[in-house]
């Protein structure tokens, strides 16, 4: 389910909007479109940044960066096959 949380206007924001997606299994993301395009993924383990939100709705690109959020270090990404 998907709920859209707003839609900003201010035209000080860096934020586009935010939306909370529950994606099954007890997982949550906040996903936040910055107005340049650049989507932030947040759960509760991992912050992961996408060139657009269409890239992350469309599941066919894998994020640029992630961190984890205990840490804050970078994580890496396996090579898909």
């Amino acid at each position: 389910m998907l709920e859209r949380m707003s839609e900003h206007t201010d035209p000080k924001s860096h934020i586009r909007s935010v939306d909370i997606w529950d994606s099954g299994g007890g997982v949550e993301l906040e996903v936040i479109e910055l107005k340049d395009g650049i989507t932030l993924v947040v759960t509760d383990e991992v912050v992961t940044v996408y060139p657009s939100a269409k890239d992350f709705w469309e599941d066919e690109t894998e994020p640029t960066l992630a961190i984890d959020r205990e840490t804050g270090r970078l994580l890496e990404f396996a090579p898909q096959r």
